[in-house]
């Protein structure tokens, strides 16, 4: 598996990417009846949402995705127009888009119930880049912690410092035996626990 295209955030205007949940994922786009497909081997989830905080609530707000479906008569499957989606059509993409979604859905509103934490991160440190699944919220400047309560926004906490204590405690392992080693992933756990309100895999960081 390739690097993956993390889903977005968008809190007060500024753009974020989604590194971490405490309590599973939040949204499921089974729900709205797309027919998703893997069009780039740099999202096989098929999809990129863009979630936001809108008068204290979470939502999905923006929604880039390819429906695909089979011909009947080819046999082979061919891009199609998705549903509409909180009274919202698709729309296809602006000419300099270069992604593979086909359909854009924007200011879709749909609230989200979720209780837990959420970690948002921008500023992402390049010399840092992991070559396979999603960046760990350690590689970015910039980390805040979100906790919402049934959907609603209940805490906010800028956590980049302690994300810089334990990017430095990451890159102290300079061997595979050490990152392998109980002691150094107990430490590494110890730290994690220590710097956020909710619990966050270790895979994550």
């Amino acid at each position: 598996m390739t690097a993956q295209m993390s889903n977005a955030f968008r809190l007060y205007g500024d753009a974020y990417s989604l590194v971490a949940t405490s309590n599973g994922d939040f949204f499921d786009i089974s729900i709205f009846d797309i027919p998703v497909w893997p069009v780039s081997t740099a999202c096989i989830r098929g999809y990129v949402a863009e979630f936001a905080v809108s008068d204290g609530r979470l939502v999905l707000d923006n929604l880039f995705v390819s429906p695909m479906s089979i011909n009947l008569d080819t046999k082979n499957l061919e891009f199609v127009d998705g549903p509409m989606i909180n009274g919202v059509k698709p729309v296809a993409p602006p000419p300099e888009d270069r992604s593979s979604f086909t359909n854009h859905y924007h200011g879709l509103n749909v609230h989200l119930e979720y209780t837990g934490g959420i970690l948002i991160a921008r500023g992402f440190i390049q010399k840092l880049y992991l070559h396979l699944g999603y960046q760990p919220a350690r590689c970015y400047h910039e980390v805040r912690e979100l906790i919402f309560e049934n959907g609603a926004l209940a805490n906010e906490y800028d956590r980049s410092d302690p994300i810089a204590e334990i990017r430095e405690f990451r890159l102290s392992a300079n061997d595979s035996e050490t990152l392998k080693s109980k002691s150094f992933r107990k430490e590494w756990r110890r730290r994690i626990k220590k710097a956020f309100h909710r619990r966050y895999g270790i895979g994550s960081l």
